[in-house]
């Protein structure tokens, strides 16, 4: 599989380079090589069906630009692809202070993270966001989301809401159900 995606993405950028407006996207030693941080809406615009290369390419750029930032990464991330893709930039950019709890957009994604199932990597990374670095602002918004999500938010959310005391009665049964 990850052949085939590596040859569809070198694929498209060949298609690209004839077309006017060509891409920017570099491909070196069959890698998809970013420039600049501007690369990541053009590559997931252009592989919004298979991301994975372009996460993988912005992930090595922001390791080479660590003045980059994270949190405007996770942003374009976010807009672009499924939620949850921007929890681990997210993450990045809590830890270099670049974060901000009271952004709906960080909760957005690391609740699309939770339904996931629990051994995605957007399941731990959520949890830390949820749980300790934005635990006192997003407390309520976590457990108001037991009534009406699935089971693997639950089973991503139900033990740690219950540790920290956070679900009423009602909820508490939704849990345990």
């Amino acid at each position: 599989m990850k052949k085939l995606s590596l040859f569809l993405s070198v694929a498209a950028l060949a298609v690209s380079a004839y077309t006017p407006g060509a891409s920017a996207l570099k491909i070196v030693d069959k890698k998809l090589i970013f420039e600049d941080l501007d690369d990541t809406k053009e590559c997931i615009e252009k592989f919004h069906y298979n991301t994975g290369d372009c996460l993988k390419a912005l992930d090595v750029w922001m390791k080479k630009n660590p003045n980059a930032s994270y949190f405007q990464a996770a942003q374009m991330v976010q807009k672009g692809s499924n939620k949850y893709n921007a929890v681990p930039f997210y993450k990045a950019a809590f830890a270099k202070k670049q974060g901000d709890c009271s952004n709906t957009d960080v909760l957005d994604a690391v609740v699309a993270g939770f339904e996931l199932p629990s051994d995605a990597p957007q399941v731990a990374d959520g949890k830390e966001l949820a749980f300790n670095t934005c635990w006192k602002e997003w407390k309520d918004d976590l457990a108001g989301q037991i009534d009406a999500k699935n089971s693997y938010y639950l089973k991503n959310t139900c033990g740690e809401l219950a540790k920290k005391k956070a679900l009423s009665p009602e909820r508490q049964k939704i849990c345990n159900s």
